[in-house]
């Protein structure tokens, strides 16, 4: 059994409390354990991690010179440590997966959205008063380059029967985007657009080229932690990570003589702390940058990262509101069908000897029809990194390049004592993208102040020894985060990942808490399972969601709840002002409402946030009893020669009815988000308003539309609203 720990540290501005010269960092505390598949019980250094980590020191030292400082963060809780990881955790061989080798896949964003927006704009121009017929997109290059197939010139007539492979052909433009994927493993951004390969890029990252039938569906087994993944895990929560000895933060005086080195290194390691087992204590040093404002981890050369926020307002980046999955695969739909139908026709009229494709409507006796473009959808305001695939795979690459070069003999270790601890100081410097671990995003609405979107006050609790749920106290509220996630994908030559260029996508909610409402259920439940939160029992089923079942080793639950007045409010036609920090491996980041140090480069302002969905169509009420031959959508007035309706009625009609057809034209309904971002509901918003809020409420809280013999009662449902 080895066991190997990792000591990063991570500047992290300066103290608010002691004056501009004194400067806080924090250090990052991995644990692995190597060649063992046991449980805690058989690995004590770390089943009493929080004992030993209590009695240790720490030393600090910039640029190989060790500094005073002194430990701010609260004081670690065994009690809460052996909790969590009771001796039954099962450990587990920790091993850093190389994914460098995995194809990685996605598409350019920014290409579709721009081609998107400008078919549209120039068909709103072109076509403002009548749509164009189908024979405009099959001859439109632009539309055509886009398409899976292309139709060949209208054959000559001949003896032989004309087959459909003649006519129209499929481009096999998957072929290149594998050949690309074989050998780069991910395909670069090219800040030049190519409708035909990013929109083939599109499809292959949605599975166009390879679909799969799904026959049966397979139930996710409940996943069984371990050690590592326990500490994996409680990376997302910085406060725990703290009271359970993971991470510490510091405060030391800045030594003025640094401001004039360049690339200074900042390393912090503890000393006097005995382990039983042989084990490899490594501390890394990492580049700082101090400023009369902050104290940060530099950003190595050409990054995205400047003082804790990305360089958002840059050509590295693209912000957009547009569904833009939904929006490039039905445009290709679109165009693939006008096209296959074209094929179809010609290959009708070749075979009923139609000598020219210009007669084919005289065929067919009718017009090609007229057709407009698909329906965009707002998704909110969302950033997209441009080429993301090519970014993960080079840090896929210089993770490989770390994992030796941290274990690297570096400096001497001096001042530093443990029994069974070789302390190593390599040479290998970090740098602000080696240790970033997620995003926060900010957004000012115009005129406003700036909010952050992660703000979020969690309810945290574990099961004790007899099996009961207990409060973690002294929680306050704090700040979560996003990451970027991949899929992983088994393909027929192997593993291929999916990752979307999309880092964030604000939609009016939280971006670390779900939003209200229910959690998913299990995919294979019963009808009669579906919890209903009217019924008090089915209450305790909805709450167990958020609750560690009693059987597992790992005895965390988290209930997430947002932080009370911590969010704007998103409304179309409003302007926004976004900026994205990053957060490093300690959940560490820049406090949100502070301005950042390059905020030409960090703030994207004036976003106006639009509605692309046009308005649904209105339904129509009728307004009179129904006459012979009527319906909702057909009036019908009755008269005869030299008789008006109203002495029709009177007369031949027998006063049934009455003279006229009345209709009233009622407004679609919407979700109750729609009508939000609308601003319909703003009324009901605050304390003050819980009246209007009441009112709002049960106008949409009526659930069911009740038909009898007798009468029909139409009710609103709960998500929609008029």
């Amino acid at each position: 059994m080895k066991q190997k720990i990792i000591l990063t540290a991570l500047p992290n501005g300066i103290s608010k409390k002691a004056g501009s010269n004194t400067v806080s960092a924090s250090v990052a505390i991995s644990l692995q354990v190597e060649d063992v598949n046991t449980t805690l019980q058989n690995v004590p250094d770390m089943l009493n991690w929080a004992e030993k980590v209590k009695q240790g020191k720490f030393i600090v030292s910039l640029n190989g010179n060790p500094v005073q400082a002194k430990v701010v963060s609260k004081e670690v809780d065994i009690a809460l440590w052996k909790n969590l990881f009771a001796p039954t955790v099962k450990v587990r061989s920790f091993v850093q997966e190389d994914l460098s080798d995995r194809p990685i896949l996605s598409y350019p964003v920014k290409h579709i959205v721009g081609f998107v927006k400008d078919v549209v704009a120039q068909m709103g121009k072109d076509f403002a008063n009548d749509l164009p017929d189908s024979n405009f997109y099959t001859d439109n290059e632009r539309f055509k380059a886009i398409s899976d197939y292309t139709i060949a010139p209208y054959p000559k007539r001949r003896r032989e029967k004309v087959s459909m492979e003649e006519i129209v052909s499929k481009i096999p433009t998957e072929r290149r985007i594998n050949e690309l994927l074989r050998k780069n493993k991910a395909i670069p951004f090219n800040p030049s657009a190519s409708p035909t390969f990013d929109f083939a890029q599109l499809k292959n990252f949605h599975g166009l080229y390879n679909k799969k039938e799904v026959k049966n569906y397979t139930p996710v087994p409940k996943p069984d932690f371990e050690f590592h993944d326990i500490l994996s895990i409680i990376a997302s929560y910085p406060q725990l990570l703290r009271k359970l000895g993971l991470v510490f933060d510091l405060e030391f005086t800045f030594p003025q003589l640094m401001l004039n080195v360049a690339d200074p290194t900042i390393r912090i390691a503890f000393s006097e702390i005995n382990f039983t087992t042989p084990t490899t204590v490594t501390c890394p040093p990492t580049v700082f940058t101090k400023t009369n404002n902050g104290f940060y981890s530099k950003a190595a050369a050409n990054s995205l990262i400047d003082r804790g926020h990305l360089k958002l307002n840059t050509d590295a980046f693209t912000v957009f509101q547009v569904d833009t999955d939904g929006a490039g695969l039905k445009l290709c739909g679109m165009i693939d069908n006008l096209q296959l139908r074209k094929a179809k026709h010609i290959f009708y009229a070749v075979d009923n000897y139609i000598p020219a494709e210009q007669l084919i409507p005289v065929f067919n006796n009718e017009a090609p029809p007229k057709e407009g473009l698909p329906v965009n959808r707002t998704t909110g305001i969302a950033v997209a990194k441009n080429g993301m695939a090519d970014s993960v795979r080079q840090k896929f690459v210089k993770m490989n390049s770390l994992k030796p070069a941290l274990i690297a003999v570096g400096m001497a270790p001096t001042g530093l004592a443990g029994n069974n601890a070789t302390f190593i100081l390599p040479n290998e410097k970090l740098y602000a993208d080696d240790l970033n671990l997620g995003y926060r995003m900010d957004v000012q609405p115009e005129g406003g102040k700036w909010f952050s979107l992660h703000k979020r006050n969690n309810k945290y609790s574990f099961i004790n020894s007899g099996n009961n749920y207990i409060d973690i106290p002294d929680m306050p509220a704090d700040e979560g985060y996003i990451q970027i996630g991949a899929a992983e994908e088994d393909t027929s030559s192997g593993k291929q990942l999916k990752v979307s260029e999309a880092i964030a996508r604000w939609e009016g909610w939280s971006l670390s808490v779900p939003p209200v409402g229910s959690a998913l259920n299990e995919p294979t439940l019963e009808k009669d399972e579906i919890h209903d939160k009217s019924n008090p029992a089915a209450v305790q089923k909805e709450a167990a969601k958020y609750r560690a079942p009693l059987t597992n080793d790992f005895k965390l639950s988290v209930t997430p709840s947002v932080e009370k007045g911590s969010l704007p409010m998103l409304r179309f036609g409003k302007k926004y002002s976004i900026k994205i920090r990053t957060v490093d491996v300690a959940g560490n980041s820049v406090d949100h409402d502070l301005t950042p140090e390059n905020a030409a480069q960090a703030i994207v302002p004036n976003i106006r946030y639009m509605r692309y969905e046009p308005a649904d169509t209105p339904f129509l009420l009728l307004g009179n009893k129904m006459k012979d031959g009527e319906s909702s959508e057909m009036m019908v007035v009755r008269s005869n020669e030299n008789i008006s309706v109203e002495q029709y009625e009177s007369t031949v009609g027998g006063n049934k009815y009455i003279p006229d057809a009345i209709r009233h034209v009622k407004p679609p309904r919407c979700t109750v988000e729609r009508a939000t971002t609308h601003g319909m509901l703003d009324k009901g918003f605050g304390q003050a308003n819980a009246a209007q809020a009441a009112a709002y409420y049960q106008k949409s809280s009526a659930v069911k539309i009740h038909c009898s013999k007798k009468r029909i009662t139409a009710q609103i449902l709960p998500y929609l609203i008029r």
